[in-house]
Parts: structure tokens; sequence; C-alpha cells
């Protein structure tokens, strides 16, 4: 039965959680410059490091403090104990890697992601405060839709340089054209469709909880779905699921039960259609041009499927510790339909990148933490208790951006992604209102 009422929508946004706690504001800074990858980043020691990476530190110091002067405080939780085995099997991983240095370099990296799970969950301890961390992050989704779309205008009013129209990218394995594909502030069109698809579920989110009108609503998913067209990515297939998810809980909530089940069927068949669109060959390169195998009813594996099947080589190579973390694990030769030749080193896939970097204990490892995700969401529903219907929605930006999406791309280091972990991970334990 629909309910009409949520319960606690009036969360104070001068929640206990987060005033006083001097980590609050770099945290929602840090939220607000997610997609904000480039070109606004900076050099230390070589590496190239994003804004919301210093803001990173930044908050951390600020939670830091807010120990000290016992403005904040840790909240404890089983989370930690997959992170931890997650943490344990790879430094095992860098020990154990071709390259240690190198490995130990990337380790630190790791750890920052895990930070950012664990800073997560214990900022975002309120619904209040839960309030003010999807609102920061739709203000880094409209500046990365503005950006975009404003691109893409440029695109045809002629301005199609990459090196001055900065939201394109190359068009990959797709056929040369005259239309813009796009990444956004991100550095490849996956990121950027991977973070439109977990801002969309916020904002779903934000409607059913009340914290948006249905005018703002509809032109946030307008701006995001038409940004998300131009990547041009399998993940587009992961958006296409969770939206019929959310269309067919919906419609259930609404005692349309025939039609909430037949809404899964369109999401599902367009899913397993990116799906299987990701894993063959659409368009080739031959002297004489782009062609597509497929209409000559041949099937051939996609660049992106023998990259699958080297990673999976380089797990059966090295099965316990894996090669080492942020070693290649992938060696696909390809020949793009510009005639472009390269080299995939990525498994462009999460489960065979980790399996290949870490091994079966990181494997392992990095599954407990999905599974300490995932146990005990049910029920999932858009209305009724605020705390239920934000797990509700997080869930289904898991499923989308992480659980399918994972399948086509390697996202286990998605810096948006951790901070899902964390927001997820405190909403199972029980926003205070």
């Amino acid at each position: 039965m629909h309910k009409d009422k949520l319960v606690n929508t009036n969360s104070s946004l001068t929640d206990s959680t987060a005033s006083g706690n001097p980590a609050a504001w770099p945290f929602l800074l840090l939220i607000a410059t997610l997609p904000i990858v480039r070109p606004f980043n900076f050099r230390v020691a070589g590496l190239v490091v994003p804004v919301a990476d210093l803001v990173f530190v930044i908050a951390s110091a600020a939670f830091l403090f807010g120990l000290i002067t016992k403005k904040a405080k840790i909240y404890w939780s089983w989370f930690y104990l997959p992170l931890g085995f997650y943490l344990v099997a790879l430094i095992l991983s860098t020990l154990a890697s071709i390259n240690p240095q190198l490995s130990a370099l990337k380790l630190v990296g790791k750890i920052y992601l895990i930070g950012l799970a664990v800073l997560s969950f214990n900022l975002v301890r309120s619904t209040g405060f839960m309030r003010r961390v999807v609102a920061a992050w739709q203000v880094g989704t409209v500046v990365t839709v503005v950006c975009s779309l404003a691109g893409i205008i440029l695109f045809y009013l002629g301005l199609k340089s990459r090196s001055i129209n900065l939201v394109l990218h190359g068009h990959g394995s797709l056929p040369e054209g005259n239309y813009p594909r796009i990444q956004g502030l991100f550095e490849y069109p996956a990121m950027l469709c991977n973070y439109l698809s977990v801002s969309l579920m916020l904002a779903l989110m934000m409607r059913s909880a009340g914290w948006l009108s249905t005018r703002w609503l509809r032109l946030l998913a307008i701006g995001i779905l038409v940004t998300a067209l131009f990547t041009f990515t399998p993940g587009l297939g992961g958006m296409a699921l969770s939206v019929g998810i959310w269309v067919s809980l919906y419609l259930k909530e609404h005692d349309r039960t025939k039609l909430s089940r037949m809404a899964l069927v369109p999401a599902i068949t367009i899913a397993l259609a990116f799906l299987v669109a990701s894993a063959v060959t659409l368009f080739s390169y031959t002297p004489s041009g782009t062609e597509s195998p497929l209409a000559h009813a041949e099937v051939k594996a996609a660049r992106r499927t023998i990259a699958w099947q080297t990673a999976f080589e380089t797990f059966k190579q090295y099965p316990i510790l894996g090669r080492g973390v942020g070693m290649p694990v992938s060696f696909a030769p390809f020949v793009d339909p510009s005639g472009a030749r390269g080299i995939l080193t990525d498994a462009h896939n999460t489960y065979l990148s980790v399996a290949g970097e870490s091994g079966l204990f990181g494997v392992l490892a990095f599954a407990g933490i999905i599974v300490y995700l995932l146990r005990g969401l049910y029920p999932l529903q858009l209305y009724g208790p605020l705390n239920l219907v934000i797990k509700t929605c997080l869930t289904l930006a898991l499923i989308d951006a992480f659980l399918f999406q994972g399948l086509v791309g390697s996202f286990e280091d998605t810096r948006h992604l951790w901070i899902l972990f964390g927001m997820l991970a405190a909403t199972k334990e029980g926003l205070s209102s």
C-alpha cells in the first residue's frame, strides 16, 4: 500500500552530528569536488592529484582535530572488519608484487580509498547531514552537467578540438563521425557515466525524501540522462537497470503490481544488450574503412573481452596474492576504427582487476565488503521511514554503478564509489533524525 508521508522528512540541517564537527564543511567540499578531476589538478612528487584529494587531507586533519577536541567521534562497526581484511590483502599483494616499489606507491592510493569510506561512514550519521551531503553531491553534478552540455553545444558550433573543448574524448572503439563523445571533467567517459549513475539515484532519493521539488528533479534528471547518453559507454545499461528497478518499486507501491513486473523487462533487456555489445566487436577497421562484423553474421571478441581473458590468465598465473597492487593485469592489442593502435592493460572488469592484482585473498576480502553492504537490505521501498528510503536509493546506486558497471569497467579504485560504500554502511546501521 502506498504511503503518502515519510517519517522524519524535516530533519534539521544543523543536526548534532554535523554541528561543531570541524570536518563537516571540508567533507561537503570534498563531495562537491569529486567530479572535478581535471583541469584543476596539481602535481605532487610527479603525480597528478585532483583537487578532491587535497580536500580529503584537509577533511581528515579536521576530523582528527575533532577527535582530539571531542567534537567528533569514531563509530565502531563490523564494517571495519572486511575493510581491514582488504587492507591486509593489499599489503600482502604489495609485498609479493613483481614490482614492490611501484605497488607500494599504489598502495598509498588504496589506503586513501579505504579512508574515504571510513570518513564518510563516521560523518554521515544522521538524515540531516545526509541531506547536506547529497545536496553537495548534486552541486558537483550540476557543474559536471553544465560543462558537458556546453561542450556538446560548442562541438556542434565547430569547436571540435580536444585541446580546447576539454569535455571531449576520442571515439575509442566507436566509428569516427561528426558526433561528440564526452568525458566531462573526468579522464574517461566510463567514469563520467558511472558518477552520473549515482547522481541520478541520489536525485530520486531527494525527491522521495521531499528534499527536491518535482520541477527541479525533472531538470536535473534530463541533464544527467542527456549527458550520460553522450558518453556512449556500456555503463548506460546499468543506468537503465537501476531506473527500471526504481520505476518497478514506484508502481508496486502505487498498487500496480502487474505494471511493476513489466517495468523490469525492458530494463533487464537493455542492460543485457549493453553487456553483450561490450563483449563483441561492433565496428572494426580494415584498409577499406570501418565495417561491422555483425553485418556479415560474424561474431568477433571485442578488445574488452580479450582484456577479460588475459586478466583471468594473470589470475591463474598469480592465484593467491595476485601480480601486485597497481600492476597491469591484461594485454589486449587493438586497432581502433580510426586506425589507431594500442594495448589494453586494464582488465575492464572490477572483479577480474581485483583478482589479477591481489589474487584470491584480495577477491575474498573485497567480496566481504560488498556482502556486508548488501546483507539485510530488504525490503526496498520508496515510501515510508526516511532511513529505509535512503537505504533503498543507495542500494540501487550500488547495483548500478558497482555491481553491473563493474562487469564492463574497473571501478574498484573509484573515489565516489568508496564514499558511497561508507554512506550505505552508515545507513544500514541507522541514521539518527
